[in-house]
């Protein structure tokens, strides 16, 4: 009779593969979404986070990135939200902003809010930035 239990682990590479995939993906939407938040806040006349705890997080994983990069980035967001609401800048420097950040299905999503014209930075999984108003 045996007094102990035999357990057996089948390493599975493929699985640790995609598991290290899914976590540079998710830190390279955390980075992005620091940086919408950052890059596009920093055109309200005060943007306040909803959530500071999920902020800093998003700050520590963009502290991670090397500075060159994170220009090329702040840069890249920077471009596609001026495409898209250029015109407004004037509008929003003159308006008080809340930003939270949320998870919807693979997406993060960082919601800008001022009660008059509030957008979305969506952020998808690849790492790519795309704006919606709300």
């Amino acid at each position: 009779m045996k007094n102990y239990i035999e357990i057996s682990f089948n390493y599975n590479e493929e699985a640790d593969k995609n598991i290290a995939k899914r976590k540079k993906s998710e830190k390279r939407q955390s980075v992005n979404a620091y940086i919408s938040y950052m890059m596009i806040g920093s055109y309200f006349k005060k943007c306040k986070p909803v959530s500071p705890v999920r902020t800093n997080f998003h700050y520590l994983n963009y502290k991670e990135v090397n500075p060159g990069m994170q220009y090329i980035k702040e840069e890249m967001i920077e471009n596609i939200f001026l495409r898209k609401y250029g015109k407004w800048i004037r509008e929003f420097g003159e308006m008080i902003c809340k930003a939270d950040f949320r998870e919807e299905g693979m997406n993060i999503c960082v919601d800008f809010l001022t009660g008059i014209y509030d957008f979305t930075a969506i952020i998808a999984p690849d790492g790519h930035v795309r704006f919606e108003e709300k």
